[in-house]
C-alpha cells in the first residue's frame, strides 16, 4: 500500500544517422542531468545514485525508497518512485526534478493516467499541491484504518521504513523515519474530521509543504537521527558521513527559523559522537531519539537472528562470520548448513556432541536449554587471553540441518549471566 508514480520516456536517436545511445549511456547522462538538475547543494551532496548495466537507483531523502530507473522491451526508459513515506513536498520535488532533467537530456516524460503510467495521485497532470496533500492524507486516513483492522484480527508490529524492517525490537504498535506511533494515534487519525486529519498528516509526513522550509530541513535531520544514525564514535566514512548530513540538516533549519523546537539534548548527543574518537567506550544515553540506540534484531547467515544493541560496531567476512563488539564486549557467530553422509540434514542432537564433550577448565560450566524446534548447548569459563583475565562463552544453537556457533567474551568475569542471557537471544 503506497503511492507514488511510474513513467517513461521514449529516447530519440542523435546525430544524422538517428543512431540511439546504449542503455548505459543514457543512464550515465540522466544521471549528471539529476546531478544539475539539484539546485540546493546541501541535497546534492547528499544524493546517492547506484548504477548497475541497464538499471540505476537515486536516493534524494532518507524516508524514501530509492527512485528506480529502467528500460522496457522498446528501449523506452522507466522511472518508478514511491513517495508516500516522505511526504507531498517531496513528491512534487522529485516531479519537478525529472521534468529539469529531461529536458536537459532531450526527452520528455509520459504520464498518461492510463495503464501502468501514471502518477497514483494526479500530481503530474494537475499540479495543484493542496490537492497532492489531499491524496496523502486520503493515504495516512486508510492506511489507519486496514493497520487497526489487522491488529484486531492478529497483534503484530509494523515498521513503515523498508530498511529497517524486522531490525526494530521492543514492544510497539508502529515504527517510521520519526520515531514510534502508538495505536491510539492511529485510532484518532482514523476518526479524525478533514480539518483535524491534516494536523497529524503535517505531524507523520517528513516532508509535508512546498518548497524547502526550515521545518522541512528539521524533519529531514530526524529521519537521520532515527533512521541512520549509529550512536557510536563513526567507524568508517559512510558512518562519518551520516553524522555530517545529520548535523547540517539540523543547523540549515536552525538558520532558517530558530523558534523550531529542537531536540536539543539529542543534537548535543549527536556532535559529540561525530567528534570522537573510533571506538566508543560509552554507550549512548538509554532515552532519546534514534533507533540504534536501543535493541535491535540484528540478521545473521542463513536466516538466524540475535538482539543485541543497536549502537554496538558490527562486522563481517565470509571466512569469520559475524563479529559485534562494543567496550568491553565481543560476540562471535558463524552459521553453517551440515548435512549427514546420506545427504540427510544432520540432526540437532548430534551436531551439539562436540560442545558437550569438549574438555576445559575446571571452572568452566555447560548449560544446555531447548526452545521452540531448537537445542542449544553454552559452556562459560575463565581465561586469560593476552594476559588479559576475561570470561568466554562458546556454545551453539542447532536445528536439524543447521547450526549457529557463538563465542561471548566479556572483560567483567562477573559477566555469567549477561553472557547467558546474549546466548538465549539468538533465534531463527
Amino acid at each position: 500500500m503506497g503511492l507514488g508514480f511510474c513513467i517513461k520516456a521514449s529516447i530519440q536517436g542523435e546525430g544524422i544517422f538517428r543512431r540511439k545511445p546504449t542503455k548505459k549511456q543514457v543512464l550515465a547522462n540522466l544521471e549528471a542531468a539529476l546531478r544539475k538538475a539539484v539546485t540546493d547543494p546541501l541535497l546534492r551532496e547528499e544524493m546517492q545514485v547506484y548504477r548497475e548495466d541497464a538499471k540505476m537507483s537515486v536516493v534524494l531523502h532518507p524516508a524514501a525508497e530509492p527512485v528506480e530507473f529502467t528500460f522496457d522491451a522498446k528501449h523506452n526508459l522507466v522511472c518508478n518512485a514511491k513517495t508516500n513515506t516522505a511526504g507531498p513536498g517531496y513528491h512534487a520535488f522529485l516531479v519537478e526534478l525529472l521534468e529539469r532533467a529531461a529536458s536537459n537530456c532531450n526527452f520528455r516524460w509520459q504520464c498518461d493516467q492510463q495503464g501502468d503510467y501514471l502518477d497514483e495521485t494526479g500530481y503530474w497532470q494537475q499540479r495543484d499541491f493542496h490537492l497532492l496533500q489531499g491524496e496523502m492524507v486520503h493515504w495516512l486516513q486508510v492506511l489507519s484504518g486496514a493497520l487497526l483492522e489487522q491488529d484486531a484480527q492478529q497483534h503484530f508490529q509494523l515498521c513503515l521504513d523498508m530498511n529497517l524492517v524486522g531490525k526494530i525490537a521492543g514492544n510497539y504498535f508502529a515504527a517510521y523515519p520519526l520515531g514510534y506511533l502508538s495505536r491510539d494515534w492511529f485510532e484518532r487519525v482514523k476518526q479524525a474530521d478533514w480539518v483535524m486529519v491534516r494536523e497529524f498528516a503535517q505531524e507523520f509526513f517528513p516532508w509535508w509543504g512546498q518548497g524547502m522550509n526550515a521545518n522541512m530541513w528539521l524533519k529531514r535531520s530526524l529521519v537521520y537521527a532515527w533512521c541512520e544514525i549509529p550512536w557510536h564514535a563513526p567507524a568508517n566514512a559512510h558512518e562519518k558521513a551520516i553524522y555530517r548530513s545529520a548535523s547540517c540538516c539540523f543547523r540549515k533549519a536552525r538558520e532558517l527559523d530558530s523558534s523550531l523546537i529542537f531536540p536539543e539534548d539529542d543534537l548535543s548527543e549527536l556532535e559529540t559522537f561525530a567528534t570522537q574518537s573510533f571506538p566508543s567506550t560509552l554507550p549512548p544515553r538509554e532515552q532519546g531519539i534514534g533507533f540504534f540506540r536501543f535493541a535491535n534484531n540484528w540478521s545473521l547467515a542463513g536466516g538466524w537472528r540475535i538482539n543485541l544493541p543497536g549502537y554496538w560496531y558490527a562486522e563481517f567476512d565470509e571466512e569469520n562470520g559475524h563479529v559485534f563488539w562494543f567496550g568491553p564486549h565481543t560476540v562471535r557467530i558463524s552459521t553453517m548448513a551440515i548435512k549427514d553422509k546420506d545427504g540427510t540434514p544432520l540432526a540437532a542432537s548430534a551436531m551439539i556432541v562436540p560442545f558437550i564433550s569438549r574438555k576445559d577448565p575446571a571452572n568452566g560450566e555447560i548449560i544446555k536449554r531447548e526452545k521452540d524446534d531448537m537445542v542449544g548447548v553454552l559452556q562459560v569459563t575463565q581465561r586469560v587471553d593476552n594476559g588479559v583475565a576475561c570470561q568466554t562463552a562458546q556454545g551453539c544453537w542447532a536445528m536439524d540441518g543447521l547450526i549457529c556457533v557463538v563465542t561471548i567474551i566479556s572483560e567483567d568475569l562477573t559477566d555469567r549471566d549477561w553472557a547467558l542471557d546474549i546466548w538465549q537471544k539468538i533465534s531463527r
